[in-house]
């Protein structure tokens, strides 16, 4: 409230007199009309909280006046309608029969409050001028709320004394002379609490019985703040009470800059003392059992705009004394943010009447806190405030069990600490991203408090870093909504609120359950509680409309798995049986709640549910339901999570009896008798004969089953389940009917004959399920036969110009009608002449499965146009020996497989866009190709652009699966200047080794961008764009290498010449078992040789380039391969030279990695920037960064190459400059060019090491090795590492695990084993020689 103005003077009479107050005349006002008489104080209806006046109407309503304007103000000079003022507007149909006028005022009043009052008189759109309540000298007067009217030529008590304020006491004493004010009719003593300036003790005692006033003030608090306060009030016969001017008690205090001042101040044990504000006042918001909310004002809690500027230091404290500290916090100002639109906006707090606040939680329930608040600019402390927590028993499951009328688990959320709290927002400690427990006892300002109402993922951050490390909730789990209710799980949907979950974020509604309730004794009813309440969106509580969920569920879950690992996914329930077992209304929104100052508050409800037959190891679970079809986020609050144990008992399960049967021919429905007791009805069934029965178990008493065989005798057994607990089992036999269908009749009319297909049509048949068409050449003896599901199928792949013959039988489960009458078509006859050329899709169609078969060497075939081959019927062709020019256009497909099965002439210039996507039943005895364009070739393939994505996906163990973008076989001829751009993926359930038809060798499992598996060829000039990802989902089930490379997956006598990578090369064999064998080999361009040949297995790797991420997850400790240029693109030479027919193919030169490789899983894996295994290297380099996440003992790890081995693989003029990082502990060796030598003689020149490794301390890591395996003698051969020559040194710098190499160092960091000896020889921990006399600093 704005600071009352006093007007100084003598007020001598009570009679109140008339005035305009405006000196300048506003639009509409009109001077000329009449004002009020007797415009004054209506002491009848005046109280302590209310100040009522009165006035004269009956002219001013003779004269036509329609209403009264009246207010009370602050201040005489003040505009009218003040923000602070209060205006009311009085009816002139409200003027009494007397003609008197009236209006009482309580809004903003209280008693003593001192107002002036002003009138107006409204006649229609004109009024007259203010006029104030006067004084006998015509002066606005001053009215005193429950008093009466100021008068400040009465007497006040003069002086008022502090006589004795003992030091660090309770109690002082006050003494004042009365004699001025002896003609007083009674004076009024206040003892005031200076921060509310609430009286404390009121006195009033008669002035004229004594001359001195003395009292001491007792049981006060040491510390605070008090006032003493006199008022004298002089009776005056027919007029209202005349009120003097207050008598404070004052005395010297020291103000802060050293001063000496008069105060009012009295500060108990301590005396008058020098106040800049007052203390803050302090309430109890809110409690839970382990939660206590405190709001704090300066202002009255009237202004929260000045509050919330306020800095503050809040505490809460285990003692009243207030000096064992719980947690305590400074608060700079009170602020929230709220993101809106994509921006972080500054909540306008006054408007959403958020006061300043503080949520203490994670405490202790049933006990008694203390809390305070002090301003941080006045230093004022104040009262402390005594609050105690809800009562709550926590119970956790353990290994006791639970008695009949105990919890079996018992939460209130005290754990959760952070997120703000929900229930109308207050800061809270701020997820600072590591693991931290809540903010330490006794602490001040140990963790940031975040003013804000941020979402952070409870369980899907659990256990790591930034998480709530809450020991109680290890064992809850949760299965997350999925995204809008169709889309993939939403792992942020439960988040942490102060003292609760917010049920429901990022459009994911999650259920979350109960630890196991092991604790149970057996079969129990238990009464599960829980408290709930809506939530507040965008600074209010929102209205439920249409789309957001009615109705909250309960659930039981049994068995399954609780995802424990630090992930997202921890908490994550799957493979349980989940039981919705029952539906409670949804807590109330705005509308179903009251409003406090126009806003709605959330209120807390307690749902309970009384749930029977809960099994040991049973959890419950909560959840919303969203509604069908509506999307978005829906959103809750829970609090609190309570099941008590009502009963044990063993059920009563009888034995189960049929209430109706139904048995067809392929169908029999049973509906047994409900059981109250029954969890689940189990029903098995079988043929007559067979040993084991096929069992249905559900929550309902009916079942249906179908797909029976007709005319055979079934045997069923039936019984009811509750947890443990079974009933005896009912046994019943019964025999299906016989009902066989009529055979069909072709409708040749309707038959649609063409080229290579025939659409066969006819007439449908009663009680047929499915139907066998049975067709051949009218030539032929042998039949082949088809299944259809409708009254038509169509034939394809037929030859054009050929007879053929067709018939159908009727199905009907076991039983098939006889074929019907043989009905014989000729396919017309094409004619393909060449040159032939080809701009629509039919055409194209239509010679792809008739034509390019029977094509020859002479046989051109040109594509004049972009052609849209998806929705068109054509067969893949079987072979092409002719010249197809694509002229630079493009073929679509929404293909299964490639455009030719083989290709022995030639295609150029052409391009393949859409997809071809292959999903394969496991099969492991055929091999499985896959690319856009050709699945084997023996032809040229130059010019050519794969941009469909190209995918191969089996859930179970596939035969060799070979996949690429253009070719999956390339074995001889010309393979050059091709491009994939199509993304290249490859998913199965395990993988065997199996032959391909048209492929000369064992392929294993190849995924490549551009080419699988080459032979005898070359690939010159080759890129890759797309991605190429490979992933097994039960890797244990492999028994086929894999191969998986950018551009070649793996080469065999073959050159790869000026290839580039650019997509991401992914191999993902995460498993669990560490059970697999298999090796895979994954590389930037090449993934890696075969090995079958070991002459001329792998290729010449030349000028090849790799921009592209690569990323192997391997999880067996087997030798598996990684690299940016090759994985292993050569077979190693064991021998001291190459043969002639091996020197071509066992070298990798002039290749370049750019890309970052990445090594997952604790598997084995040799990693190089260039290749993962021994090769001979010359001029090549790696600048990408190597990041080894988890490796085995066996792992070798390389800038330029991982695991170098073999005499006859020298490394030239090489160098590393890429990061090597390792967080891997395993003791694995790391070199800046080499992993870990073998045990052969090797020599390495020229070289150049400029980079950063930093490892682990477990790791073995050398700035040029990490470490070698060589024997000083071996079968009287010497084996030593050499590191450069005198005139080809191996140069070094860079840093290794933070220090940085340098010229007087860089000996001491060459390998891991330590430094060299003064000949220059390294001995290894392997007994290893290392010869690095000519290693050198140097760039």
């Amino acid at each position: 409230m704005k600071s009352i103005k006093f007007i100084v003077g003598a007020l001598a009479g009570a009679a109140l007199l008339l005035t305009a107050c405006q000196e300048e005349i506003p639009a509409g006002e009109d001077q000329s009309k009449p004002v009020p008489g007797d415009f004054r104080y209506d002491a009848e209806n005046s109280t302590a909280d209310a100040l009522a006046f009165r006035w004269n109407a009956g002219q001013t309503v003779a004269a036509g006046a329609t209403s009264y304007s009246i207010e009370v103000c602050d201040d005489p000079n003040d505009a009218v309608n003040m923000y602070d003022d209060v205006i009311q507007t009085i009816k002139a149909s409200a003027v009494g029969t007397d003609g008197v006028a009236r209006a009482t005022f309580t809004k903003g009043i209280s008693e003593y409050t001192e107002k002036y009052v002003r009138l107006r008189v409204n006649y229609g759109s004109v009024f007259t001028p203010w006029i104030f309540a006067t004084d006998s000298e015509g002066q606005p007067a001053v009215f005193v709320t429950g008093h009466g009217i100021k008068d400040l030529k009465k007497p006040s008590v003069e002086n008022i004394e502090l006589s004795d304020c003992p030091e660090d006491g309770t109690e002082f004493t006050v003494k004042a002379d009365l004699s001025a004010v002896a003609s007083a009719s009674r004076l009024i003593v206040l003892l005031v609490d200076y921060t509310t300036q609430k009286a404390l003790v009121t006195e009033v005692i008669d002035p004229s019985a004594t001359t001195v006033f003395e009292r001491t003030y007792k049981d006060l608090t040491n510390g605070k703040l008090y006032q003493v306060k006199m008022l004298a009030e002089y009776d005056v016969t027919g007029e209202a009470t005349h009120v003097a001017e207050w008598t404070l008690a004052e005395g010297d205090a020291i103000n802060d800059e050293g001063e000496t001042i008069k105060t009012s101040v009295i500060q108990c044990g301590k005396g008058f003392v020098f106040i800049n504000g007052v203390p803050p006042t302090v309430r109890l918001a809110s409690k839970l059992s382990g939660q206590l909310v405190f709001e704090w004002s300066e202002y009255g809690f009237e202004n929260i705009t000045k509050d919330a500027a306020i800095p503050v230091k809040v505490a809460l404290y285990k003692d009243a004394d207030c000096k064992e500290l719980v947690y305590g916090w400074t608060l700079p100002k009170f602020e929230l943010k709220r993101t809106a639109s994509g921006a972080e906006v500054i909540v306008d707090l006054a408007a959403e009447k958020i006061q300043p606040k503080i949520a203490f939680s994670n405490l202790e329930p049933n006990t008694k806190y203390w809390f305070t608040c002090q301003d941080m600019e006045s230093g004022l402390l104040s009262d402390v405030l005594e609050a105690q927590t809800a009562k709550f028993d926590i119970v956790t499951v353990g290994t006791n069990k639970v008695k009949a009328g105990e919890y079996a688990v018992s939460e209130n959320f005290s754990e959760l600490y952070f997120g703000g709290y929900a229930m109308a927002f207050s800061p809270s400690p701020k997820n600072s991203g590591v693991e931290i427990p809540h903010p330490p006892v006794g602490e001040w300002d140990k963790a940031d408090l975040a003013l804000n109402d941020g979402n952070h993922g409870f369980f899907n951050t659990l256990g790591k870093q930034g998480a709530v490390q809450a020991s109680r909730f290890k064992d809850w789990a949760v299965i997350h909504g999925p995204l809008n209710g169709t889309g993939a799980p939403v792992l942020g949907d439960c988040c942490i609120r102060t003292g609760m979950l917010q049920m429901g974020a990022a459009k994911g509604m999650p259920i979350v359950f109960t630890p196991e309730l092991t604790n149970l004794e057996g079969l129990a009813t238990v009464t599960l509680t829980f408290s709930a309440s809506s939530m507040w969106e965008t600074g209010n509580l929102k209205e439920a409309g249409s789309a957001d969920f009615k109705s909250l569920a309960v659930y039981t879950a049994t068995g399954g798995k609780a995802d424990k690992s630090k992930s997202t996914n921890y908490g994550t329930l799957t493979g349980a049986t989940v039981k919705e077992v029952a539906v409670l209304d949804r807590p109330a929104t705005a509308d179903g709640l009251p409003k406090v100052d126009d806003k709605t508050t959330p209120a807390w409800e307690t749902k309970a549910v009384t749930i029977k037959n809960v099994a040991p190891g049973t959890r419950i679970g909560i959840g919303a339901v969203r509604p069908d079809g509506k999307t978005g986020n829906q959103r809750w609050l829970l609090n609190m999570v309570q099941v008590k144990v009502t009963s044990y008992g063993v059920p009563t399960l009888e034995i189960p009896s049929i209430k109706s049967k139904e048995i067809n021919d392929i169908s029999a429905k049973f509906v047994f008798e409900a059981q109250e007791m029954a969890q689940t009805y189990v029903l098995g069934y079988k043929k007559d004969g067979e040993k084991d029965y096929k069992f249905i178990e559900q929550e309902a008493p009916e079942f249906n089953l179908t797909n029976l065989e007709m005319g055979t005798e079934y045997r069923i057994k039936a019984y009811v389940k509750a947890g443990d607990y079974q009933s005896d089992e009912f046994f019943y036999e019964f025999t299906t009917a016989v009902v066989i269908p009529d055979a069909p009749v072709i409708d040749q009319s309707a038959t649609e004959v063409k080229a290579t297909s025939v659409n066969l049509v006819w007439g449908a048949v009663e009680n047929a399920t499915s139907y066998i068409v049975s067709y051949k050449k009218s030539a032929d003896a042998d039949w082949t036969e088809v299944k259809a599901s409708g009254a038509s199928c169509l034939v394809k792949g037929l030859k054009d110009n050929t007879s053929y013959d067709f018939r159908v039988a009727s199905v009907r489960s076991n039983k098939q009608s006889d074929f019907s009458a043989v009905a014989s078509f000729t396919t017309p006859e094409i004619s393909w002449e060449y040159p032939l050329s080809i701009s629509d899709g039919e055409t194209l169609a239509s010679w792809i499965t008739s034509g390019a078969e029977f094509t020859t060497a002479g046989n051109v075939i040109n594509i004049d146009a972009d052609i849209d081959l998806t929705g068109k019927d054509f067969t893949p062709a079987a072979a092409f020996a002719g010249t197809l020019n694509g002229n630079n256009h493009s073929i679509k497909v929404a293909a299964a497989t490639a455009l030719f099965n083989s290709v022995s002439g030639s295609i150029s210039n052409l391009t393949i866009e859409g997809t071809v996507t292959a999903n394969h039943e496991a099969n492991s005895s055929v091999g499985h190709p896959l690319a856009a364009l050709a699945l084997v070739s023996t032809g040229n393939i130059t010019n050519c652009t794969n941009k469909a994505n190209v995918a191969m996906k089996s859930s179970g163990v596939l035969g060799s699966p070979v996949i690429a973008g253009l070719v999956a076989f390339q074995n001889g001829g010309t393979f050059s200047n091709n491009t994939n751009s199509g993304d290249i993926t490859l998913t199965h359930g395990g993988t065997a080794n199996a032959s391909i038809t048209g492929f000369n060798r064992k392929p294993f499992a190849v995924a490549a961008g551009v080419v699988g598996v080459i032979v005898n060829a070359t690939a010159e000039n080759c890129v890759n764009n797309g991605a190429v990802k490979v992933g097994c989902t039960n890797v244990p089930s492999i028994a086929a290498r894999h191969y998986i490379g950018g551009v070649v997956g793996t080469p065999e006598d073959a050159v790869i010449k000026n290839c580039t990578n650019n997509g991401a090369v992914t191999g993902d064999f995460t498993d669990a078992t560490k059970s697999a064998q298999k090796q895979v080999w994954l590389g930037g361009v090449v993934g890696g040789r075969n090995g079958d040949v070991k002459t001329v297995d792998g290729a010449l790797v030349d000028g090849c380039k790799n921009y592209g991420t690569c990323t192997l997850t391997a999880e067996n400790d087997a030798n598996n391969y990684l690299a940016g240029i090759a994985g292993q693109a050569t077979v190693e030479a064991k021998g001291t030279s190459y043969t002639s027919a091996e020197s071509t193919f066992k070298k990798i030169v002039n290749s370049h990695n750019y890309g970052k490789l990445i090594k997952k899983g604790n598997g084995g894996c040799r990693l190089g920037g260039v290749s993962g295994g021994a090769a001979t290297l010359d001029n090549c380099s790696n600048e990408g960064e190597i990041i080894v996440e988890g490796i085995s003992v066996k792992g070798a790890v390389g800038g330029i190459v991982g695991y170098p081995t073999q005499t006859a693989h020298p490394i030239t003029n090489c160098k590393n400059t890429g990061k090597l990082t390792s967080i891997a502990a395993t003791a694995f060796a790391m070199g800046g060019i080499g992993g870990q030598a073998g045990n052969t003689t090797q020599s390495w020149t020229g070289c150049t090491v400029d980079c950063t490794i930093s490892g682990q301390s477990a790791n073995l890591v050398g700035m040029v090795i990490g470490t070698a395996k060589t024997l000083e003698t071996k079968n009287g051969v010497t084996k030593v590492i050499t590191l450069g020559t005198d005139a080809t040194p191996i140069k070094v710098s860079g840093s290794i695990n933070g220090t940085a190499i340098t010229a007087d160092n860089y000996a001491n960091f060459i390998a891991s084993d330590g430094a060299r000896d003064a000949d220059g020889k390294i001995t290894t921990a392997a007994k290893g020689t290392i010869n690095a006399a000519n290693v050198v600093f140097g760039k």
